[in-house]
């Protein structure tokens, strides 16, 4: 009865990670047993490992996927394997093929009057707007409010960066290049706003184009290992030259 527990509770595990693009594969012995990796795009996001009862037959799966958590999955005779809170938050998490319409995202506006997000037809990136009317001197460093938050999905974290023409059009730089927004940054308080030094007195209007964002899977869990790198040498730092 066993053999069969494990078969159809593998089966059911893989039948419904498939479904975004995630796969299972053994990645070597741990203790002396076998250690079942999950896989996306050939990245290991988490790891899997089964208990069996000795008593009474129960198999429980113990899944670990970055981002998400871990999940405990229990099988045996005449039990039907149940996967749904885990499959909910995959669902969240990645975008299976067959939804054509893709991730959702739920985004808190500050009032009624600030510009609603949209996806243009061209490019990745979302553009978003200043959701005030800002004076700046020349040097003076501003949080400028976008006027949104956002809860993203699990296992992804936003990157807020300037349009190309930013600096043109209002003399303006990112404080620090590139804006991080973790998942977790989700509260009805946790407002999106462009940290901004203006290189010349300038003015930037309610409603103006100031920004743009992408969402980027976290990185997933990583381990570093001692050695020594066996690849061809580039010659070191700027060894490719200027012209």
């Amino acid at each position: 009865m066993s053999n069969i527990v494990i078969t159809n509770i593998n089966e059911r595990i893989r039948e419904v990670l498939a479904k975004y693009d995630i796969c299972l594969a053994m990645c070597g012995m741990d203790r002396d047993h076998p250690v079942t990796g999950i896989l996306r795009d050939n990245i290991m996001i988490g790891s899997l490992d089964f208990v069996t009862s000795v008593e009474s037959g129960m198999k429980n799966a113990k899944i670990f996927i970055d981002g998400l958590g871990t999940f405990s999955i229990e099988d045996g005779p005449d039990m039907e394997v149940d996967l749904g809170n885990m499959e909910d938050k995959l669902k969240t998490a990645f975008k299976p093929e067959s939804d054509p319409d893709g991730m959702k995202i739920t985004v808190q506006y500050l009032n009624d009057s600030v510009k609603r997000l949209s996806i243009e037809k061209k490019g990745d990136w979302i553009d978003m707007y200043a959701a005030e009317t800002v004076e700046l001197k020349q040097g003076e460093h501003k949080l400028i409010h976008l006027g949104v938050a956002m809860k993203l999905p699990e296992g992804y974290e936003a990157h807020l960066v300037p349009r190309s023409s930013t600096f043109k059009k209002w003399g303006i730089i990112q404080a620090n290049h590139v804006g991080i927004i973790d998942n977790s940054y989700s509260g009805p308080e946790d407002w999106w706003k462009m940290s901004v030094i203006a290189m010349r007195d300038t003015v930037i209007n309610k409603d103006d184009k100031i920004c743009q964002f992408r969402i980027v899977e976290r990185q997933p869990r990583i381990h570093f290992v001692e050695g020594k790198m066996t690849d061809p040498s580039r010659g070191g730092f700027g060894s490719t030259g200027s012209k």
